[in-house]
């Protein structure tokens, strides 16, 4: 899980930012439920005759020179205050302390009123992510895949990631319109891999993984030489792509001739010319395919 909290906000103001009418960072701020965020001000540490911070037409505290302090009821125990910097620390965030923050700072010395807005959002952590995906076994060509990405908290952005890239709609992905399903109609072995799902928002963010397998097949091809020697040895190798792996069967002549992938005629004859073929079953996909290879023997 891979979390990041904002719990504290510094900017420094440059000669002639345009925020200096501003003296809080204009926001959003992002704050987890439960934890803390920092209004930070950007002055320099004075002496205040008043700080005053709203949240909306509601007074949160309100200080003074005096050291006398007034805390709205909302915020009792949950709210401290820099005296020289008129930052405000916020504890215990809740999601209802979303929305807009002013601050009025007068400084002692009767120069120019300070003021600045900014704008709070608290989200809630996201946990619990999980992907749920299909019970039956999934065959290339006739099966469909539907994983659905489930998890808990503010979850703004949902991303899926296979294999280390992130994947995006074809002719056969498909997601749902808030990106938490996807359908995969059908399937094929360029579809198995681990598939992520990743749940986030602003301050944190989690990811679940699940793996695809695809059974297909069987594709076979068969590799040796055509043309050979009287006396030169016959040397076959049947490839065979499948998932499970496939049961092969030679025929010569129309006579089986071994079940090995390697076929092998030693000190061949022109006898021994003729067409060659491997059968490969996959009895879980039900597919039976085969190949040919012709073997032409030359006489000395």
């Amino acid at each position: 899980m891979t979390r990041t909290l904002m719990t504290s906000l510094t900017i420094i103001l440059l000669t002639g930012n345009s925020w200096a009418e501003n003296i809080l960072f204009p926001g959003p701020i992002y704050g987890g439920k439960g934890e803390q965020v920092q209004f930070n001000t950007f002055t320099s540490p004075m002496q205040f005759q008043t700080i005053v911070w709203n949240f909306g037409n509601l007074n949160i505290i309100t200080s003074d020179r005096s050291g006398s302090e007034t805390v709205g009821s909302e915020y009792k125990g949950r709210v401290s205050l820099n005296k020289t910097s008129g930052a405000l620390t916020l504890q215990s965030l809740r999601l209802n302390d979303t929305g807009g923050y002013a601050v009025i700072l007068t400084p002692a010395d009767g120069t120019q009123t300070l003021q600045g807005k900014t704008v709070l959002q608290v989200f809630v952590p996201v946990t619990d992510v999980n992907i749920k995906g299909p019970n039956s076994t999934l065959v290339e060509g006739k099966s469909s895949a539907n994983l659905n990405c489930d998890g808990t908290g503010t979850i703004i952005t949902t991303q899926w990631i296979k294999d280390g890239q992130h994947l995006s709609e074809s002719d056969s992905i498909t997601f749902s319109a808030d990106n938490r399903s996807m359908l995969i109609n059908p399937v094929s072995r360029s579809d198995i891999g681990e598939y992520v799902c990743v749940h986030s928002n602003p301050i944190s963010s989690e990811m679940a993984n699940y793996s695809i397998t695809v059974l297909y097949g069987p594709d076979v091809k068969i590799l040796g030489a055509e043309i050979l020697e009287e006396g030169s040895d016959i040397l076959l190798y049947c490839s065979v792509s499948s998932v499970p792996l496939a049961t092969l069967t030679w025929t010569v002549k129309d006579v089986d001739a071994g079940n090995s992938a390697l076929y092998i005629t030693e000190s061949s004859n022109t006898d021994h010319s003729g067409i060659y073929t491997c059968t490969a079953s996959n009895n879980i996909t039900g597919l039976t395919t085969s190949a040919q290879h012709t073997v032409t023997v030359r006489g000395k």
